[in-house]
């Protein structure tokens, strides 16, 4: 006589009846969450066609110079600055991929002839109006003072602090250090912009500490045009 068969181990009963359930809700389930499931499934396909989508239309909304490839003589203007101890300096240096032709280096020269000019105005005891005084002189000689300012205005724990040179600049504030004089301490920042209708932004910022006998920039190097691709 054959021995007795023995039950199922429960824990296989379990397993075989969760699987047979679990066939049969699928069987049984509505197709639209059959459609979700498999949806659900290809979430990752999706995704990565919605970030390419998205990056597509990132860039398209660029100006279109900011969607070509870079090329010779493409201009990039670095506007950057440095904290020490809380205090704010800032600097503008402009590079160029290739050699600058001499429309370029024109250009540069001429606000470099007017940061100068600014530079010069700054001394203990000389007034604050000096400096919009000697760089607007300047800027009346340059060829494209129609699309070229100045702006000098004084840093230190803010980026827009005394001595308040101007009320015409982008950050709103009365000029009442301009009729009152330097002082060795002061630290002014001294920039030039010029918009080029067609050759692009072109500028020239230095940050300049008022000294006991004049003033000392901060930052004097890389002031004509650096050429991308090569290193300092």
């Amino acid at each position: 006589m054959p021995p007795p068969r023995l039950p199922c181990p429960r824990w296989h009963r379990a397993r075989t009846r969760k699987r047979t359930v679990t066939t049969i809700a699928a069987a049984r389930r509505p197709k639209s969450l059959i459609t979700w499931a498999r949806r659900k499934r290809s979430a990752p396909l999706r995704s990565r066609r919605s970030r390419r989508r998205q990056h597509r239309c990132e860039r398209d909304s660029l100006p279109a110079s900011a969607r070509l490839p870079a090329r010779q003589r493409h201009l990039l203007s670095l506007d950057s600055g440095g904290n020490y101890h809380g205090y704010i300096g800032d600097l503008a240096r402009m590079a160029v991929l290739g050699d600058p032709d001499a429309e370029l280096k024109d250009c540069l020269a001429e606000i470099e002839a007017v940061q100068r000019a600014a530079f010069a105005a700054v001394r203990p005891g000389a007034m604050g109006g000096g400096i919009y005084v000697a760089a607007e002189r300047q800027l009346a000689q340059i060829t494209r003072r129609d699309c070229t300012d100045f702006l000098a205005h004084g840093m230190g724990l803010v980026s827009h602090e005394a001595p308040r040179l101007t009320a015409k600049g982008p950050v709103p504030y009365d000029d009442i250090d301009a009729r009152h004089p330097l002082e060795p301490g002061m630290v002014v920042s001294i920039e030039t912009t010029m918009k080029h209708p067609r050759r692009g932004f072109i500028k020239l910022e230095d940050t300049v500490a008022v000294t006991a006998t004049g003033y000392e920039i901060f930052g004097e190097g890389g002031r004509g045009w650096n050429l991308g691709g090569s290193a300092l």
